[in-house]
């Protein structure tokens, strides 16, 4: 009370001063401010004091401090601080914190307090995780706690990057703090491929794959890295067939399912691979019913189920000799056998998935011959020939055409027998040096000249069936 009433008096006596010259009313309100401080007790208080000191040093100027300033160590704040710090302890992560920048004093995890206004650094020393290397240090978070030990908020972090520091707020009025270590999972890349080759180079494969059971694109895809995941891929078992894998081990195989086993969650890029090979299929157009055996890798087959061929499976089609296959796919070969042709195929998806396969006739045509029968020579041939044998053989003909398993001699020739040339069967024209002695033949087939004699050093000349169709016998 007493206060109250003095200030109203000394404002009182400020507005009966107004009018006073300046030497007075400075006087005057030199002594109200002494009462005023002197009434207030601020001229006992310590902070006062040292102002009062630094003043009259020199050391103020219009109210602010010009001179230097000494820091009390940070390490006593620390150790005589006002906020207690608990630090959460991250297993996989190892973390060290220190007072200091250049990180040369360490802190005592077990007991340490801060004061608002404190910086704490830290140093990340390693990341350890067993199971995976796609955990990593995320950040460390600064949460609050009640006396009573229940959490409170997330009050802020440590920040940097080599060395992250926190700095308490100096308004800060807490009690219980702690420093949590917090660690985060990457996504892993997990790379699906499935593929067949085509001889030309690999060419991808419709299926559909699943990560846990979740559907994937076939390439790239991120998975969660905090758990482990299982890769499945599914395809039509009807049109391809399994080849190979990698990882080469794979929990499951069956009915066009794919199941790899479980994997870890290790980290960085992981890759699967599924290799499948299209089956091929042949069909036989047999209208003539002259298809009388189908083999497939030596077992007999039905020529309606020629399916699921594989790469490399050996087809045999066996047919009466007077039939052949034709298709847009070539076969390997044919041979006669057990008086049936063999038609080989190889299977390869390379060329055509799906083959179909005809059954035709043999072409036939007849080749033309152009000798003249009157010619001395081949009439004297002849006679040669009917006096030597007395019968017409190739043996005793001094010419001889062959077609297929036909011989045709030089006295066929004469009487104008027709030779005819069935599509797989070769011509061949042969003569007999002994009874050609020095006369010699022009044989002249499609516009090819070839001289016989009983001189030259062979004897015989064989055709293709396209090759030939027409023949010429002259004597030189």
């Amino acid at each position: 009370m007493k206060r109250i009433v003095s200030l109203c008096v000394i404002m009182l006596l400020g507005t009966f001063l107004s009018g006073c010259s300046l030497d007075i009313r400075a006087k005057v309100r030199e002594g109200i401010e002494n009462a005023m401080q002197s009434e207030s007790g601020i001229k006992s208080d310590e902070d006062y004091i040292t102002a009062e000191k630094l003043e009259a040093n020199g050391e103020l100027e219009n109210g602010e401090y010009n001179g230097e300033v000494e820091y009390a160590e940070e390490a006593e704040n620390v150790e005589n601080g006002t906020v207690n710090v608990s630090f959460a302890e991250n297993k996989y992560i190892s973390v060290s914190f220190y007072r200091d920048r250049e990180l040369k004093d360490p802190i005592d995890n077990d007991s340490c307090t801060i004061n608002p206004g404190d910086t704490i650094y830290a140093r990340v020393d390693s990341v350890t995780n067993p199971y995976t290397d796609c955990y990593k240090f995320d950040s460390i978070r600064v949460v609050e706690y009640s006396e009573s030990g229940e959490k409170g908020n997330n009050i802020g972090g440590f920040e940097g990057s080599d060395i992250l520091s926190f700095t308490l707020s100096q308004f800060y009025s807490g009690t219980e703090l702690s420093f949590e270590t917090v660690g985060r999972y990457e996504k892993q890349h997990v790379v699906l491929t499935a593929f067949w080759d085509n001889g030309a180079g690999k060419e991808n494969v419709n299926g559909k794959w699943y990560i846990n059971q979740d559907p994937v694109v076939n390439g790239d895809n991120e998975v969660d890295s905090s758990s482990d995941y299982t890769v499945v891929f599914k395809y039509d078992a009807d049109e391809f067939y399994f080849v190979a894998s990698d990882p080469q081990d794979v929990f499951s195989n069956k009915d066009g399912r794919i199941e790899f086993n479980k994997e870890s969650r290790i980290g960085g890029i992981r890759e699967f691979e599924v290799e499948l090979y299209p089956y091929v299929t042949m069909s036989v157009q047999d209208k003539k019913s002259a298809v009388t055996h189908v083999y497939v890798n030596g077992e007999e087959r039905d020529a309606s189920d020629i399916s699921k061929l594989k790469k490399g499976d050996t087809v045999e089609i066996y047919t009466k000799t007077d039939y052949k296959i034709t298709s847009a796919f070539d076969y390997d070969s044919y041979t006669e056998k057990d008086g049936s042709y063999v038609f080989k195929y190889t299977a390869d998806a390379s060329g055509e998935r799906n083959i179909e396969l005809n059954v035709e006739k043999w072409e036939e045509k007849t080749i033309e011959i152009d000798m003249d029968s009157k010619n001395w020579f081949f009439i004297i041939l002849g006679r040669i020939q009917d006096w030597f044998s007395g019968n017409n053989t190739a043996e005793n003909s001094p010419l001889v055409i062959y077609a297929g398993v036909e011989a045709y001699t030089l006295s066929d020739l004469e009487n104008n027998k027709k030779i005819k040339l069935r599509e797989d069967e070769e011509l061949r024209i042969s003569v007999n040096k002994e009874l050609l002695g020095e006369d010699v033949l022009v044989v002249t087939v499609n516009g090819e000249t070839t001289r016989f004699s009983g001189t030259s050093d062979f004897t015989e000349k064989t055709y293709e069936y396209e090759d030939i169709s027409t023949i010429k016998i002259e004597k030189e």
